[in-house]
């Protein structure tokens, strides 16, 4: 197991967790993570040391599951709108979602980021397909997710 921290408070409840309730559950190693990208490239090497090492890199990814919170630099944003998929697959497949002034239309669709690592395409030339995102992700403040939900999308306050 990793638990990845960004400041001296995170490592101090990490470094409790990891020699409290997790010590007679798993392999556990407290790392500063820097930058979001750099925690799953951390994982492959730790599923390698401790768990296999003949896997390779898809093989280990895809035995990872992170645990996460949505929103650490600031506000959580579940739900957004993807219109990056211009010239690719799910750029042709999308309906479109804004339409300008000058009569172009901008193709996406509504994403949840719920849950990160499976798409349904799974086109292997997509940035989404990214190191970080082949293991899969679920976030634990579902809370914000609901409150989002009711006041961005319904209208609620």
């Amino acid at each position: 197991m990793i638990i990845a921290y960004h400041n001296a408070t995170e490592e101090k409840a990490a470094g409790r967790f990891a020699a409290g309730p997790a010590a007679g559950l798993a392999a556990c190693e407290v790392l500063r993570e820097e930058k979001h990208n750099e925690l799953m490239g951390k994982a492959i090497n730790f599923f390698k040391e401790t768990i296999d090492p003949s896997a390779d890199d898809f093989e280990a990814k895809r035995q990872i599951l992170c645990l996460a919170r949505r929103g650490g630099k600031g506000k959580p944003e579940f739900v957004d709108s993807f219109t990056k998929g211009a010239g690719t697959t799910c750029g042709e497949w999308t309906r479109p979602m804004i339409r300008h002034k000058d009569g172009t239309v901008t193709k996406g669709f509504m994403k949840a980021a719920v849950a990160v690592g499976f798409c349904p395409v799974e086109c292997p030339f997509c940035y989404l397909q990214m190191p970080y995102t082949d293991g899969m992700t679920i976030n634990l403040n579902l809370e914000d997710l609901a409150t989002e939900l009711k006041k961005k999308w319904m209208g609620y306050d």
